[in-house]
């Protein structure tokens, strides 16, 4: 908890315009079949626990805001430089 809070605080001060996160839920979406390198989502909102997250640790569920506009941006660049996201909406 004091990493989290030491974190928070970080952010607090820093007041950054968005946050860039990089999860590994690779089996929540996909199968072994059909797994892209990486994947952008492009939604309004997010779950930010999993259901193993919450069954296996009892974490609290979370909604996290999410930004079209600029998962389109980052998408869109890494097109520009030959980088193949698969992407979500």
């Amino acid at each position: 908890m004091e990493r989290i809070a030491v974190m928070r605080e970080k952010l607090r001060r820093a007041k950054p315009d968005a946050l860039v996160t990089i999860g590994n839920d690779h089996l929540h979406q996909f199968f072994m079949d059909n797994m892209p390198a990486f994947m952008i989502g492009k939604m309004d909102a997010y779950d930010g626990t999993f259901y193993d997250e919450i069954r296996e640790f009892g974490l609290p569920t979370h909604r996290i805001p999410g930004d079209t506009e600029l998962s389109e941006e980052i998408m869109e660049g890494a097109f520009d430089r030959g980088v193949d996201f698969a992407y979500s909406n």
